[in-house]
């Protein structure tokens, strides 16, 4: 169980919102060990309000955490179209507040990526909270969205 402190940037899912989708807020105040967290939030109007979540849709907000899901298998199939999806997921890497260091879009053209299976690829790499970190785009045509941009661990394999 996370010991969540004032201040902390979470990433959450309110409650009332259907279907679901990630939202970044701060915690409002010292959290209690049991029941709903105070967060505070902005809409999408801009204005910040302060909304009780329960526990189990507050979590930790990182680059490991930030998922756009996207609903055209076109935008990852295509090549033209997926070397802009590196971009659109560092803008919301960046209106989430998380900081994101030495990025260098992957493939030819730049951000198309280069392919790690038959329905994945690897647009970018980048830096964030110390840690190189790979993103990866994704197509799972069974999905909402079938396509899903998040950010990875990259794979190490020594001779």
């Amino acid at each position: 169980m996370t010991a969540w402190q004032p201040g902390d940037r979470v990433r959450v899912h309110l409650p009332e919102e259907l279907p679901r989708r990630a939202r970044y807020g701060m915690i409002a105040a010292a959290a209690p060990s049991q029941g709903e967290i105070t967060v505070i939030v902005s809409d999408d109007d801009g204005s910040v309000r302060h909304v009780p979540v329960p526990r189990h849709l507050v979590g930790p907000l990182e680059a490991l955490t930030i998922e756009l899901c996207l609903p055209s298998p076109d935008l990852a199939t295509d090549w033209s179209l997926r070397s802009g999806l590196a971009e659109l997921w560092r803008a919301e890497a960046l209106r989430a507040g998380v900081v994101v260091g030495s990025w260098q879009l992957l493939g030819t053209p730049p951000g198309a990526g280069l392919m790690a299976s038959s329905d994945a690829w690897v647009v970018a790499e980048f830096v964030a909270g110390g840690e190189q970190l790979v993103l990866g785009v994704s197509l799972d045509l069974d999905a909402e969205d079938p396509v899903s941009l998040r950010a990875h661990r990259p794979h190490r394999w020594e001779p």
